[in-house]
């Protein structure tokens, strides 16, 4: 282990770039560090969120003027509450089994308090999730006022059904689309999807076979001035692919062949953090946020090596907007 840890501090990237906006680590901070299996009492014992502190390069100017009106780093808002949101999920998931649900409890969490704080001050905004989860109960409980809208691979890819997403999650429309085959864009579908105030796109770029350019393009196009992209992405170079490259083993993912597939679960390719920023530039899309999660991480790590070295803590995640807003 001494031999592995010297390592990946000998090798660790030196050019991958982190920015974790203050309010964003405050907000969530009692709860980033929990995982599968621990207490509440661990969670109340871990204090910081996000290990690394906010860059220099970063003006206080910057983060106010995307935080919710009158909030500063100093003074966050307070947030989506862990206890009510960790009561919300047993009730809904309590008794789900599946490795998925625990795995992504801290995800969504996380995801939940950058929607609540980007959010603010839009009356009824339009949004747009990519990806459909049973989790997305979530966003009409916690936030009412928006117009949700939906949108998923066909069903015949085990897709969500239109059904589940208007009835149960709340949504006003659903639509089905094959990305690795069809375009996003204002008039797709019937009616026209159109564009949107906020898209969250969680965990599907590395299940797609299409050009990172060419979709990020794409979500940009039906994003409405002034509207964010909320982006996540398994980051390629964490720590248990850089474990596994450093003992000469293949980190990547064997294709399982099409017949067992079928749930979409492989991951085609993977990213890191300085490509997907040039793509993003190449895309006109403009950073407002990235920073490297530790969402998928065990405590143990995440105060260990990963404290050090946060480049390489599993999940990427990134807020976008047009350039040119």
């Amino acid at each position: 282990m001494k031999k592995i840890t010297h390592y990946l501090i000998d090798h660790t990237p030196k050019t991958v770039k982190k920015i974790v906006p203050g309010f964003i680590k405050k907000r969530v901070a009692p709860a980033t560090h929990e995982w599968t299996g621990s207490s509440v009492s661990d969670r109340e014992e871990r204090k910081v969120c996000f290990s690394n502190k906010l860059p220099q390069d970063i003006s206080k100017q910057k983060l106010n003027q995307y935080a919710q009106p009158g909030s500063s780093p100093e003074e966050p808002v307070e947030g989506i509450d862990f206890d009510d949101y960790c009561k919300k999920w047993d009730e809904l998931f309590g008794q789900r089994s599946e490795d998925y649900f625990k795995m992504h409890k801290l995800r969504y969490y996380e995801l939940l308090n950058g929607f609540d704080c980007y959010i603010k001050g839009k009356e009824k905004p339009l949004v747009l999730e990519i990806g459909v989860s049973e989790f997305a109960v979530f966003y009409k409980y916690y936030f009412p006022g928006i117009r949700l809208v939906t949108l998923d691979r066909p069903k015949e890819l085990n897709g969500f059904e239109a059904d589940y997403c208007i009835n149960t999650a709340g949504a006003e429309r659903h639509y089905h689309i094959d990305l690795n085959k069809e375009k996003l864009s204002p008039g797709y579908g019937d009616p026209p999807l159109g564009k949107f105030d906020y898209i969250i796109c969680t965990e599907v770029l590395e299940h797609l076979i299409v050009n990172p350019v060419g979709f990020l393009t794409d979500l940009l196009g039906i994003l409405k001035p002034g509207g964010f992209l909320y982006l996540t992405t398994p980051n390629f170079f964490r720590y248990d692919n850089i474990n596994k490259i450093s003992n000469g083993v293949n980190p990547q993912m064997v294709y399982p062949g099409v017949e067992k597939n079928k749930d979409a679960h492989h991951h085609f390719r993977e990213y890191e953090m300085n490509e997907l920023l040039q793509f993003t530039a190449e895309a006109g899309g403009g950073i407002v946020e990235n920073y490297f999660s530790g969402c998928w991480d065990n405590p143990e790590l995440l105060e260990g090596i990963l404290k050090d070295h946060p480049g390489q803590k599993s999940n990427l995640v990134f807020l976008i907007k047009h350039q040119s807003s």
